[in-house]
């Protein structure tokens, strides 16, 4: 299924209750979050196509006014003498500096990035380290995958501990960029319906971090789903991940609070200092 975006040579407002300020002083800095599309004539899915200028991934837009429109936000924009409508799903939304370049890494365990607060579009770290191949699922030994040294190292040590207890678990992901999971945002959109939870947003993954992965083991035959709730290989991670710094992100019980989707297969990597205030914060999933 393709969401087309469209745009119309003149924006006419739907109404004027309906239309409310902008998010903050300014409204932030908003940019396309899909790998590419066109505005909308008006603030519904089904609107269709009088002209069509493309939008590209990361473009930065013009924003007029926003309004909620059934269970989604929408927003009037403009660029040069074209007005057009992108609903929230669509944009990747900065208080400011959305495209700055950050200086040097984020600190491990001091990264905020949630549905709410996206981090820089083009934040790289630059201490990525490939994994070694032994450590990949099976079937996924061409991909590049990536993490940060420390998370590396954490991440590894854990796997070397499970193996001597004869537990396999490998790693199917590591560490995206934006433009990669605008992609995979994109295909979760074209299955799942724009409102979908199942995808990060470009920016608001934690896969981007370079400390998240997403694991796996030979007992689902090294697939990516919810039964891998029930292999040993778990259950051995619900007790001991936090022996390395390493917390389970999207726990069943979390959804309303995370707003994903449950994933038994996602964790990242905190540091052992930080793993006392994540436990506070996300509270224990090891202790259900």
């Amino acid at each position: 299924m393709r969401f087309s975006l469209f745009f119309p040579s003149a924006l006419v407002c739907i109404s004027a209750v309906c239309s409310t300020p902008l998010f903050g002083q300014d409204g932030g800095e908003l940019y396309f979050a899909l790998p590419k599309g066109y505005g909308y004539t008006r603030s519904s899915f089904l609107a269709r196509n009088d002209y069509e200028v493309p939008l590209r991934f990361g473009e930065r837009l013009k924003p007029l006014s926003s309004f909620l429109r059934g269970d989604v936000v929408w927003y009037s924009l403009s660029r040069g003498t074209r007005s057009f409508f992108l609903p929230e799903p669509f944009i990747v939304r900065f208080e400011g500096g959305g495209l700055t370049e950050v200086v040097g890494n984020i600190p491990i365990g001091r990264e905020t990035v949630d549905r709410s607060h996206p981090l820089p579009l083009f934040y790289r770290p630059d201490d990525l380290v490939p994994l070694a191949e032994e450590y990949k699922a099976s079937g996924y030994e061409w991909r590049a995958l990536l993490l940060r040294e420390e998370a590396n190292e954490a991440f590894v040590r854990m796997m070397d501990d499970a193996k001597k207890q004869g537990i396999c678990i490998r790693v199917i992901s590591a560490f995206r960029d934006a433009p990669y999971q605008s992609n995979l945002y994109q295909r979760a959109i074209d299955r799942y319906g724009p409102v979908q939870k199942a995808v990060a947003k470009p920016g608001h993954s934690e896969h981007q971090l370079g400390t998240t992965c997403d694991l796996t083991t030979d007992e689902i035959g090294y697939g990516l789903s919810s039964s891998f709730e029930k292999t040993v290989a778990f259950e051995w991670l619900r007790k001991n991940v936090h022996r390395y710094g390493i917390s389970y992100s999207y726990p069943l019980y979390k959804q309303r609070i995370t707003g994903y989707i449950y994933e038994p297969w996602h964790f990242r990597y905190w540091g052992n200092e930080r793993w006392t205030l994540q436990s506070e914060r996300m509270g224990l999933f090891f202790s259900r």
